[in-house]
């Protein structure tokens, strides 16, 4: 819904403008880290839709910024080798500062610099072979379907576990698979039937009345 709002009134502005916009959303969002209250970091730090609309706006910054450098990749292995050896850095640099960051840091903004490095590399590495880009397409599904996934696991957890516990089923690895399978299952009949159909209508709508 919001993305064509986003395209025009934001991210196609100059590029001095766009720095400040970015520098001053991710102070914004540190300043949110250190003065937050314990008890409600949960809350404003991870599942308010302010919050979760920074991530999509850096998500389409970092598009636009991969389409500008696209044209200066070129088809090259050893390059293509680079780029993943990159990925792979990133991904353990993630899972260290999981372990070593304090909780209030791990909701998002240190794992931003990260994420984009690790999306721009496997892009790159595409690029340099053609036929990897079934790697970032495939990428690309999955992130589709994430956000269905969040909005609906909470409500699919609580009604199976209230579901096995009126049963008296007590096998609690066997309900989380159980919910799992589920929750992956409404995910994509959710995605398939409501979401990507409203999702283009009112896109194509915005799109042609914002012009």
């Amino acid at each position: 819904l919001i993305f064509p709002f986003v395209i025009r009134y934001v991210v196609d502005k100059s590029r001095s403008r766009n720095v400040v916009v970015v520098s001053l959303i991710l102070l914004g969002y540190a300043a949110a880290c250190l003065l937050t209250p314990k008890t409600e970091r949960h809350a404003i730090l991870y599942i308010n839709p302010a919050v979760r609309f920074v991530d999509f706006l850096l998500g389409v910054y970092l598009a636009k910024a991969f389409m500008a450098i696209r044209p200066k990749l070129r088809k090259n292995a050893g390059k293509m080798a680079l780029y993943y050896a990159i990925s792979a850095i990133s991904i353990a640099a993630l899972l260290i500062e999981r372990g070593l960051m304090p909780e209030y840091v791990q909701f998002a903004w240190i794992f931003w610099p990260l994420i984009s490095v690790l999306i721009l590399s496997i892009s790159a590495a595409s690029v340099c072979r053609p036929r990897d880009f079934r790697i970032v397409d495939f990428l690309s599904r999955v992130g589709s379907y994430c956000f269905v996934f969040y909005m609906i696991h909470l409500m699919t957890i609580q009604v199976c576990n209230s579901i096995a516990h009126k049963l008296h089923f007590e096998h609690h690895f066997a309900v989380m698979i159980i919910t799992l399978a589920i929750c992956c299952i409404l995910t994509f009949f959710c995605q398939k039937l409501f979401v990507s159909p409203v999702s283009k209508r009112l896109n194509k709508y915005l799109i042609s009345a914002s012009k």
